[in-house]
Parts: structure tokens; C-alpha cells; sequence
């Protein structure tokens, strides 16, 4: 009776959290969220876009500099389908798949030919038509229409990948292939060919290339991945990188400081991390990956969500503070290990440097750090177990 007692006491805590926008009786629905190094955002049903945490650079897209602690709508009138967050800068793709940046652009991560920052969406130079968007840290790349991958931005690394170590101001075409998925990650980029081969080019000090060796320590054109593994998606993160097998199964490579491969491997003296891919111990088939700085998240095929890696900000959503080398459960409150009581999710986004955020029917819930906003729940505190965010 216990338990039957704490789940309904969930429910309708849940339930409560989703009525009632703003007193008007509506209730916002989300159907994409994405995290930045110190915001995060997300595309309602409608199209209209929120930001919301660090805001210094604009990252949030609302036509002012400071940080919110609450959702905040993308100034403008356009209609969204997608968005991705960077480390300053945010990027989206409009329902007919234009490209939009804004935040911090002194790299030329925004792609409109200039290093000035913006304040609202600008449109990516070239008028060309994207299906996929994808910001890391300082560069960001995109999938076009024509299956071929272009990025722009920051290029110390090679993370560019047109061959030169020159910051790109606008989209460029990369490698030969045709691909099915990219992502931009803090340093390097990865993409899956239309085979399943995957590519990888720019910094390769923790083998984040996945090319066996980390030498060369950085690839100014695409690699590819050591394996015989087929992906249909790839993530990079930091310095590693995950992807979903044709199967369903995760793998990653790349650093294991913080256990952020989940195959029970912490850093130790000597050590770089796995640099071919590994599977993901105990994990079981997986829809969605998503790497952050040094942790990773993911959700299975039945919707129950994932994170593993570094935890000193409560960014595995675990109820805990201790770094996993193995998968932890995305727990609803500290009693669901009794109660069973778990969040089932249609999206995940662990791309902020110590936060997450995931969809759950629709609503939004973040965990980890919150000091400049970043989990939208209305104040700076951080919390170890998901919160819906404030409307």
C-alpha cells in the first residue's frame, strides 16, 4: 500500500506540474530540446522557440544579455522544427529547413559571413535547405537536402574539416560521401556515409576519431571510424563520441576520465579510453545517444532513459552527486528505486557541460547544474533528479 501511495502522490504531482499555462488553461507541448554549455532550449508544437539559462552573448535569442531562469520565447516570427545549442551560440532549422544561428559569433560559428554576435535568429549564409543542424562548442555543421555535410565556424582543430586549421565563415561542403547523420562535438565532428561508415575529423588527443591511435593527434579531413560496427547515428561530445548501431546497440570511444564510455572504465595513469568503439556495457537497445562534456545519456527502445559518466553537478539524473562507469537510471524522485516509478522519454539532450534535459509526453524536465538558469525551473539551484521546467 506504501508504494501504491508514493506513485499516485507522482502522478499527480506530475499531472498538477502540467496544467495551467500561465492561467490561461493551455498547456505548452515541447517536441524538441536541446542543452549548450550554460542554456538550454526547446521547439513547442506550435514552432515558436524557448531559451532559457546563460545569456550573456544572446545565446537565448530574446533581444537582451541577461541570463533567464525561466523559459524565454525566440524573438522573430519564424516556425521552427529543430534546434541545437552550442557553448555561446544557438542554431535552428525553420519548418522548410533554413538555417538560423545567433549568440556568440566572434568564431564564425553563426555561418552568416561575419563575427559579429547576434542578439535574434540570422539566417545561415547560402540559402541552402538543411534536414539536420548541429552546434558544438565554437563551429557548427548541418546536413544538407543534398545528403552532404557542411559545417562552418572555429577550425584550431580541424573540426571544420575542409582541410585547413582557418576559421570557416560560412558553410562548407565535407568529405565525399553522403550521409545519413553529423554532430558537431566540443573540438571534432563525426558523420555516418549512407553505408553505415562513419567519419571523423579534427582533435584526436583521447582517439575521439575512433581511428585506433592518437596519432594523428588531429585530422584536418574526414576518417574513418576503425570498426566494423554499421551507425546510423553518430554523437560527439567533448572529447568522446557515441553512435547507435543499425542494431540498436550504443558505442562509444574516446576519453574515459569520468566513465562518460559506460563500459566500466575510469581514467587511470596510461590510459587514454577506448579509441575504436566499445560497447556500452549492460545498455540494452537504444533509440536516442546524446554526449555531453563528459557524461552521455540515452533511451531505450521502451522509453526509459539512461546517463553514465561524470556526475559531480547531478547530471546523470540519478539522485546522486557520485561519476558512473556504467549506466545509471534517470530516477523520477529519490524513492523510485522503491516504487519503480521511472520517466519514459521521447528526446534526451546531454550536450550542456553539466546538465541534461529530456522530453516526457511532451513536457520538459532538466537535472545537473542550474547557477546561470539552465534547467528553467525558476531558480539557480542545482538538482540531482529531473525538474519540469517553469512556464
Amino acid at each position: 500500500m506504501k508504494s501504491r501511495h508514493v506513485l499516485w502522490v507522482l502522478l499527480l504531482g506530475f499531472v498538477g506540474g502540467c496544467e495551467d499555462l500561465a492561467g490561461t488553461g493551455e498547456v505548452r507541448h515541447y517536441t524538441a530540446v536541446a542543452t549548450g554549455g550554460g542554456h538550454s532550449c526547446a521547439v513547442a508544437e506550435s514552432g515558436e522557440a524557448y531559451c532559457w539559462g546563460a545569456n550573456r552573448y544572446g545565446q537565448l535569442a530574446n533581444g537582451g544579455a541577461s541570463d533567464q531562469f525561466s523559459p524565454s520565447r525566440v524573438s522573430g516570427d519564424i516556425r521552427f522544427a529543430d534546434i541545437t545549442a552550442g557553448e555561446l551560440h544557438t542554431c535552428a532549422l525553420d519548418v522548410d529547413g533554413a538555417a538560423y544561428c545567433w549568440g556568440w559569433g566572434w568564431l564564425y560559428q553563426l555561418g552568416n559571413g561575419t563575427q559579429y554576435g547576434m542578439y535574434g535568429p540570422a539566417s545561415v549564409a547560402g540559402d541552402m535547405r538543411f534536414t539536420q543542424l548541429s552546434a558544438g562548442a565554437y563551429h557548427t555543421c548541418g546536413l544538407g537536402t543534398d545528403r552532404q555535410v557542411y559545417c562552418w565556424g572555429h577550425n584550431n582543430w580541424g573540426q571544420v574539416g575542409n582541410g585547413t586549421l582557418e576559421d570557416v565563415p560560412t558553410p562548407v561542403p565535407v568529405g565525399e560521401f553522403q550521409a545519413i547523420s553529423v554532430s558537431a562535438g566540443g573540438w571534432h565532428t563525426c558523420a555516418v556515409a549512407e553505408g553505415g561508415q562513419t567519419y571523423c575529423w579534427g582533435r584526436n588527443d583521447s582517439g575521439q576519431l575512433g581511428i585506433e591511435t592518437i596519432d594523428p593527434i588531429q585530422a584536418l579531413t574526414p576518417m574513418q571510424v576503425r570498426t566494423n560496427v554499421r551507425f546510423r547515428t553518430v554523437e560527439a561530445g567533448d572529447t568522446h563520441t557515441c553512435g547507435i548501431s543499425m542494431q540498436g546497440m550504443a558505442y562509444c570511444w574516446g576519453s574515459a576520465t569520468y566513465g562518460e564510455l559506460g563500459d566500466q572504465q575510469i581514467w587511470k595513469d596510461g590510459l587514454v579510453g577506448a579509441s575504436v568503439p566499445v560497447p556500452v556495457f549492460l545498455l540494452p537497445a537504444v533509440k536516442e545517444i546524446s554526449a555531453g562534456k563528459n557524461h552521455t545519456c540515452a533511451i531505450d527502445t521502451t522509453g526509459l532513459g539512461y546517463c553514465w559518466g561524470r556526475n559531480e553537478e547531478g547530471q546523470l539524473g540519478n539522485g546522486r552527486t557520485a561519476n558512473a562507469s556504467v549506466r545509471q537510471v534517470i530516477h523520477v524522485s529519490p524513492t523510485a528505486r522503491l516504487t519503480g516509478d521511472l520517466f519514459h522519454f521521447t528526446k534526451i539532450a546531454s550536450g550542456g557541460t553539466t546538465h541534461a534535459c529530456g522530453l516526457v509526453e511532451g513536457s520538459v524536465f532538466c537535472w545537473g547544474t542550474g547557477d546561470t538558469g539552465s534547467l528553467g525551473a525558476g531558480s539557480s539551484t542545482y538538482s540531482t533528479l529531473p525538474q519540469r521546467i517553469s512556464e
